[in-house]
């Protein structure tokens, strides 16, 4: 039938029918002019509405066709339909750049720390450097150039140490003879040199008091005699560490 509604000739009880709805699904006139009737005839009311069935094509997407009408129309057909992505993976990629953005600004945060510390450090360095070694010009390599301005004052020092050494025992040494005027002193590469004036010839006497003591080599130089006394000159070596 064209329309969804068929009546037989039987009169009709109207009772519980108070009207007749009429679904035109296509564009059949004679069928609806004969339910029209057929509805007059029976003392029925009625009402005619247009409406767009399920085409039989489209009840094949029901996956039980027994179970009644299909309503997966349009859009909502099976073959329309796409299977759901995983529900969480949406928020695990939001995480995953989350805590990506966070490493990176951590990271960003802890470099930008620390450069500032190392430049400070630096700057703390080489004003400790100017400071013990105001005469510095200029700074390159503060580890080579500490280590060679310590390098040349232990040298320094141990030279000094050694001119001291040598000293206090020479003058030990000449402060067993009298009479003894000292004119000159120096000291250069671990050689002293005494200049002195004196009553008699001590040079002799002194090599051997000097025997007995190693690694100190002693050399007269000159000795001259005028009217003031015996003018010497006397070199001592040590040749210690060397």
């Amino acid at each position: 039938n064209d329309a969804d509604i068929t009546m037989d000739n039987n009169p009709v009880s109207t009772e519980n029918q108070e009207k007749l709805i009429i679904y035109q699904s296509r564009n059949d006139s004679d069928s609806i002019e004969r339910l029209k009737l057929l509805a007059e005839k029976n003392h029925i009311s009625y009402k005619v509405q247009q409406r767009e069935f399920i085409s039989p094509d489209g009840l094949l997407y029901w996956p039980l066709k027994a179970a009644g009408i299909n309503l997966l129309q349009d859009k909502y057909q099976l073959k329309n339909y796409q299977r759901e992505k995983v529900p969480f993976f949406k928020s695990l990629l939001v995480l995953a750049l989350v805590s990506c953005l966070s490493q990176i600004i951590f990271m960003s945060y802890q470099w930008y720390s620390y450069d500032k510390q190392l430049k400070q450090m630096e700057q703390q360095r080489e004003d400790d450097f100017f400071s013990l070694f105001p005469d510095a010009r200029r700074l390159i390599d503060v580890r080579i150039q500490t280590e060679n301005r310590l390098a040349k004052l232990m040298a320094g020092a141990s030279q000094q140490q050694s001119f001291l050494n040598l000293l206090s025992l020479v003058a030990a040494k000449l402060k067993q003879f009298n009479n003894i005027e000292y004119i000159n002193i120096r000291y250069h590469d671990r050689v002293l040199i005494i200049e002195l004036l004196s009553r008699e010839f001590i040079f002799d006497k002194l090599k051997r008091q000097f025997s007995t003591i190693d690694n100190i080599e002693i050399t007269e130089l000159s000795s001259l005699e005028d009217d003031k006394g015996i003018h010497s000159v006397i070199s001592f070596k040590n040749n210690a560490n060397r």
